[in-house]
């Protein structure tokens, strides 16, 4: 399936397995359950670096050819359910992922230039759900918190090297995110048989996110040559320099918490039975998400007050917050037939995501 190809002089050993099991079932009879699985995947690969000139391909020989690029994934999952009665039900869970790998190099970037990847992923959720003595509301809250943390560091720390057939090192990593969540959430469903059969369904949805990154850009020069020579001096060189910290890498640090909430309606309405229509609303909020109040330290440098094309474009602390994501949707399911074999479907809808992290930091 991965046989050598015409570029490649030779390809590295590597292997690929998967590996699992799943546990579940009473630790006290009809009142406490236990489930836990656990899966690792092992899926190294390798990638082909090939210099884009002869000349670089003969002043360096060992840049070219097959690398390993090793990729391998642990995920754990647990849940503990605990079943106080025929219509209280509690449980709590909470999964653990680490991704280790090497990558971002290939083409005429070198190994060198290839970054190692460290992902970390953190979850846990209680919750409790409740089911009227009617049997018409369920209702289903929760308690989450979400934690990852995603480190990417260059293989072979130093400056880059640029020539016109091959790439070393590379200048843009370190790279450091770490995010934290943690939200409040309730749903409700509510059958109604009035005028027709309608299910409603509404929410509330609470949240604190806090994030920081890390990415001290540069901070070891990049080195432009005009030629494949190994022995030539650079034509052109750049260097990341701190604007409060020259002598060290604390500006490239950056820390935003936010706040977001969400509250939403939404009913199916079976007005017949071969006719359903659905009508919902959702208004989602975000506080401090684009690290609103942050100045940039030359805000008021008066070189740059004097460009008026610039001033869109500098961070002055007034970043307003996101309010207006009123989210409306419709929705219908026609069975032209009343034989439950042919549907016809449509619908219309605006969905708005979060701001994600680094938003707020650039």
């Amino acid at each position: 399936m991965l046989a050598k190809n015409a570029f490649q002089a030779a390809v590295p050993n590597f292997g690929r397995d998967q590996l699992g099991f799943h546990l579940a079932g009473p630790i006290t009879k009809d009142k406490l359950f236990l489930a836990t699985s656990y899966e690792r995947t092992n899926t190294n690969f390798f990638l082909d670096v090939n210099p884009t000139t002869a000349a670089a391909n003969t002043a360096f020989p060992s840049a070219r050819g097959s690398f390993e690029a090793p990729n391998t994934n642990h995920t754990l999952f647990s849940r503990l359910t605990y079943v106080q009665s025929p219509r209280v039900t509690y449980d709590c869970m909470g999964s653990t992922r680490f991704l280790r790998g090497e990558g971002h190099f290939g083409g005429r970037a070198s190994q060198d230039a290839g970054i190692s990847q460290k992902y970390e992923i953190y979850t846990a959720q209680l919750r409790r759900r409740f089911i009227s003595t009617s049997g018409n509301l369920v209702n289903e809250a929760s308690l989450q918190l979400v934690n990852w943390n995603h480190n990417e560091a260059p293989l072979k720390p130093g400056p880059q090297f640029n020539y016109p057939g091959v790439q070393f090192g590379t200048s843009a990593f370190p790279l450091i995110l770490k995010e934290t969540h943690f939200r409040f959430v309730n749903r409700a469903t509510y059958n109604l048989e009035k005028a027709g059969s309608h299910i409603i369904k509404a929410g509330v949805e609470l949240s604190t996110v806090g994030a920081q990154q890390n990415q001290p850009n540069n901070t070891n020069g990049t080195f432009t040559f005009a030629s494949d020579d190994p022995n030539a001096l650079p034509v052109s060189a750049s260097i990341a320099v701190g604007f409060t910290d020259p002598n060290g890498t604390s500006d490239a640090i950056a820390d935003a918490r936010g706040y977001t909430t969400g509250i939403y309606i939404n009913d199916e309405w079976r007005i017949k039975p071969n006719f359903t229509l659905s009508l919902g609303l959702r208004h989602d909020a975000e506080f401090n998400t684009m690290n609103n109040r942050y100045t940039v330290p030359w805000a008021n440098d008066p070189t740059l007050k004097a460009i008026p094309a610039l001033q869109n474009f500098l961070n002055t602390g007034n970043r307003k917050n996101q309010l207006g994501n009123f989210s409306p949707r419709v929705s219908f399911s026609w069975d032209p037939f009343k034989d439950n074999r042919t549907f016809v479907r449509g619908g219309f809808g605006i969905i708005y995501d979060r701001v994600t992290s680094f938003m707020g930091f650039q």
